[in-house]
């Protein structure tokens, strides 16, 4: 009897590497933000990387956050930015994806943030004694997760709860597409993707300028009814 508790016990805690139909931490209460790790969000032009500050782009990607936001919320949708789908923004998830920067799935992204903040927490101990992981971190957008607009509520208070965790590092931008066509072109024929993590800083930098690129083309298609 106990052995087949403790077997049950493990199961429900097991994760599933690419299953992205499921929440993160369902059933759990969501941790408290640490003090400082206010959500800085894409909408300040001073969060953006460096990069794309210094090439002028992220003013103008701020202000498309900003109004994005504004219409999510006018609408009742899950509080995060969105865009129309396009070949160019698919293509630079495509060139992250080859270049092993992109991670597949919400608990695969829930996985590579909680070790990279690990990482980060010891780097700023060691750099500036005391310094919690909320200060220490820069606050600076080094990690994009896209999400498609299929998910269940469920799924996006997850992906909520997993930004607020990261606040000051991780946004969130809808992809108005389901997990089939996402899936399809990232990873091939009959694979699913409902949530894919941009894990590197150049590949954000480079989704950004596609993004920015066609913020004059987006459709009535990415504006909510």
């Amino acid at each position: 009897m106990r052995g087949r508790r403790k077997q049950g016990t493990l199961a429900r805690h097991m994760v599933v590497a690419g299953d992205d139909r499921r929440g993160v931490g369902d059933g759990d209460v969501d941790p408290p933000i640490p003090d400082g790790a206010t959500a800085l969000r894409a909408t300040a032009t001073e969060c953006w990387p460096r990069a794309l500050i210094a090439s002028g782009r992220a003013e103008r990607l701020a202000a498309y956050w900003r109004t994005s936001l504004a219409e999510s919320a006018a609408a009742g949708l899950p509080p995060f930015a969105r865009h129309a789908w396009s070949e160019r923004l698919a293509d630079a998830l495509y060139e992250a994806r080859r270049a092993r920067r992109l991670v597949r799935g919400l608990e695969g992204a829930e996985a590579q943030l909680a070790s990279e903040a690990v990482g980060l927490r010891a780097r700023s101990r060691a750099t500036a004694p005391g310094v919690g992981e909320a200060e220490g971190e820069a606050s600076r957008l080094s990690r994009l997760l896209v999400v498609t607009e299929d998910g269940a509520p469920r799924f996006y208070r997850a992906v909520e709860s997993l930004r607020r965790r990261h606040a000051g590092r991780l946004e969130v931008l809808v992809l108005a597409c389901d997990e089939v066509r996402l899936g399809e072109r990232l990873f091939g024929r009959g694979r699913r993707a409902r949530a894919v993590l941009i894990a590197h800083k150049e590949s954000l930098v480079r989704f950004g300028e596609a993004l920015w690129s066609g913020l004059g083309e987006v459709s009535d298609s990415n504006r909510p009814e």
